[in-house]
């Protein structure tokens, strides 16, 4: 034990390096030192930690063996910061005319009875658009005495139904959802008419409560 006394002082502060030395130690105490008769207590060294604060290092020294316990404790790394999600902004109302065609017929009493709506000089086939974002609420053809032929009812922002009369054909199904500008529809003859062209109506109710469209349209931006 002397030669190991005289060991232990010079030791590294390193826990790996103190065990290759005390090993070493040992070996040369057993090989050139007699053991003594009686036997030694088993003796506890504290060995100075490492550099880092975070490292222990335990010797255990008995008359054979000597033990070394090392413990490294890890810092784990910090959960990452909950990035709050973006706010979702509501799509601005735009409106729009419902075809490219010019009006050439008014709203208001006609031929001794009241026009409901107003006409789009339109050609056959031309496409017909949504005036505005909303639910596609009526597709069909109306019965005869309404004269609407094939028609597109959609309800708006507000409960506003915009209508879209004397189709051809008729591209959406009730339940869709449309944008302003998306296609609904062609120009056609269907209903009473004279020609072809397009029958237009703003309502407050589904079936009923139509306004002038082109003073709705007016105060909402759209020039017809």
């Amino acid at each position: 034990m002397t030669h190991l006394r005289r060991v232990l002082p010079a030791c590294p502060r390193s826990p790996l390096l103190v065990r290759g030395l005390l090993a070493g130690a040992c070996v040369a105490a057993l090989a050139g030192e007699a053991l003594p008769s009686t036997p030694v207590a088993p003796t506890l060294a504290v060995v100075a930690a490492d550099r880092a604060a975070d490292d222990r290092a335990v010797v255990t020294l008995a008359p054979h063996v000597i033990v070394l316990r090392a413990t490294r404790t890890r810092t784990l790394p910090a959960k990452p910061a909950r990035v709050a999600a973006p706010k979702i902004t509501s799509r601005p109302v735009t409106w729009l005319r419902p075809c490219a065609a010019s009006v050439n017929s008014a709203y208001g009493m006609r031929w001794g009875r009241m026009h409901k709506g107003i006409d789009f000089g339109a050609s056959y086939g031309d496409p017909l658009y949504a005036i505005g974002d909303g639910v596609i609420v009526g597709v069909g053809q109306q019965s005869e005495e309404d004269g609407y032929g094939q028609i597109t009812l959609i309800r708006h922002v507000g409960g506003i139904v915009s209508a879209y009369a004397h189709q051809s054909r008729m591209v959406v199904q009730v339940g869709d959802h449309v944008r302003a500008g998306q296609l609904i529809g062609y120009v056609g003859a269907t209903g009473h008419v004279s020609g072809p062209h397009l029958h237009f109506e703003i309502r407050t109710e589904t079936h009923g409560g139509q306004v002038d469209p082109r003073a709705w349209l007016a105060a909402h931006g759209v020039d017809v």
